[in-house]
């Protein structure tokens, strides 16, 4: 799975589920969740960091502001 944000996760929701706990679910499962972070709020990094890590997945940084190449897949079709 890949989480794409450019803020931190919202934890003030009654009765939400926590990442730490959503993140240790999905490593039992075997399910990576990769974080893509969109922009540079320095706020958000080690949280991003953190959710991929505790998921198993990877983190990544990218501009919010473009700057990405759009390649074709086969898939795309």
């Amino acid at each position: 799975m890949f989480l794409v944000g450019d803020c931190p996760p919202h934890m003030d929701y009654k009765d939400d589920v926590k990442y730490p706990a959503v993140c240790q679910a999905a490593a039992k499962r075997d399910l990576i969740i990769n974080t893509v972070q969109c922009g540079s709020h320095a706020d958000t990094t080690p949280i991003w960091q953190e959710i991929a890590k505790l998921a198993e997945g990877s983190y990544s940084a990218i501009s919010q502001t473009g700057g990405m190449v759009a390649m074709a897949t086969p898939m795309d079709a």
